[in-house]
């Protein structure tokens, strides 16, 4: 008898018309697996546009539909009213028997995909490198109804899966219920240390979780240590407000008044809010010559290029958003070996600290004391060990 083949599938349903951190971990994680040597598609929603999709050429299947993003008015002005009303009626969320019509229609096109995979005597390892509402709905019911057809199913947890129409509120007890019933079937990933005690807490066993950083990809590193008079500091990474784009202007302001040689990147956001455009004046109004600003939707290859030039990454993130979040920003830089500087009480701050990879800052003025201090040639090692720890890392989360 001839042994099933095994078909990785990326999945997920929040990648949808604009390039996010949701393609780029999709990204690593495919180019992960295909220097692995593993058969893989990546599924995305089918709103996905020409950035996206051209990330994974013939890999890629736009099959997932989901209420935030399947639909713009022009291409299908039903379909995008339906999505609307899904988003903006909270009473949908509490009438079970509507909610579970529509989590079907959402996740049809999905299951017949699935399906199709499992036909042609592919045993499926199934990967949610961010897991939402709809990915978690889904896992309900493919797991059900087709555990012997899957080897595995490795998920990481970030949150977004207890939010919108379709989040659980209770989506860590579901999983654990799921855990017991097929012990060998799934795997919990999370990104920042302090997920895992709330994993432990919440009853998820140890043996079924793991530390899931963002797949470290080898890059050609040139030497480019200490070697130039002036100092590329990038502000990388869609700009928002939880990501601390308000603090930049003071964060610049301390460093120049230190004398220190420097040039800012500062990348724009995709979707402004109320004080955006105050913050971005001041910035234009006196920084001008020592800032080049980024478009908010540059595509990965872009973002790559330029983290690679830079000296130092800066991430001056709030607490109150990413005490439990990561950050991909940190693991490109990571596969650079660029230092990464952010503010402190994050969850990746233990990643920056523990190995060293650069430094946290509690303050504009404790920014431009450190920064003082940096060299970058000092993190090259440091960026080594780390990185071997993130590829043996996704290598046991995946089973591979």
């Amino acid at each position: 008898m001839i042994p099933s083949k095994e078909l990785f599938v990326l999945a997920d349903f929040s990648c949808g018309r604009y390039y996010t951190h949701h393609s780029s971990y999709l990204k690593d994680f495919f180019d992960f697996l295909t220097l692995e040597g593993k058969e893989t598609q990546v599924w995305v929603n089918t709103s996905a546009d020409s950035k996206v999709v051209n990330l994974f050429g013939e890999n890629v299947k736009a099959c997932l539909r989901s209420n935030l993003y399947s639909y713009s008015s022009k291409t299908n002005l039903i379909g995008f009213l339906m999505d609307k009303l899904m988003n903006r009626v909270p009473l949908v969320k509490r009438i079970n028997p509507i909610r579970n019509f529509f989590i079907t229609l959402y996740l049809k096109s999905a299951l017949k995909e699935f399906e199709k995979n499992i036909k042609s005597e592919s045993n499926i390892n199934l990967i949610f490198p961010t897991l939402d509402g709809l990915g978690l709905q889904f896992i309900r019911k493919v797991i059900v109804q087709y555990a012997d057809k899957i080897s595995l199913i490795s998920v990481r947890i970030t949150n977004a899966e207890t939010r919108g129409t379709f989040g659980e509120s209770n989506s860590l007890e579901i999983l654990k219920k799921l855990i017991s019933q097929y012990p060998n079937k799934i795997n919990i990933g999370f990104e920042v240390e302090p997920y895992n005690e709330i994993l432990e807490k919440n009853g998820i066993p140890k043996v079924n979780i793991f530390w899931s950083p963002m797949p470290f990809i080898k890059r050609n590193l040139e030497n480019k240590y200490d070697k130039k008079l002036q100092l590329n500091i990038g502000f990388i990474g869609s700009a928002r407000k939880n990501k601390g784009f308000d603090e930049i202007p003071s964060l610049v302001k301390y460093a120049l008044s230190k004398n220190i040689s420097t040039h800012f990147y500062i990348q724009l956001p995709i979707f402004k809010w109320p004080r955006f455009h105050e913050t971005f004046k001041i910035l234009s109004d006196n920084f001008n010559h020592k800032i080049t600003f980024i478009d908010g939707a540059t595509d990965k290859s872009t973002i790559d290029n330029i983290v690679e030039n830079m000296d130092l990454v800066v991430l001056p993130y709030y607490t109150e958003t990413y005490r439990l979040a990561g950050s991909g920003i940190l693991f490109i830089s990571a596969d650079y070996s660029i230092p990464i500087a952010s503010s402190t009480n994050l969850g990746f701050n233990w990643d920056i600290e523990s190995f060293n990879l650069g430094f946290t800052f509690s303050s504009p003025e404790d920014f431009a004391n450190k920064l003082l201090r940096f060299k970058k040639s000092e993190f090259s090692e440091n960026f080594k060990q780390y990185n071997l720890y993130r590829a043996q890392a996704t290598k046991k989360f995946l089973k591979l």
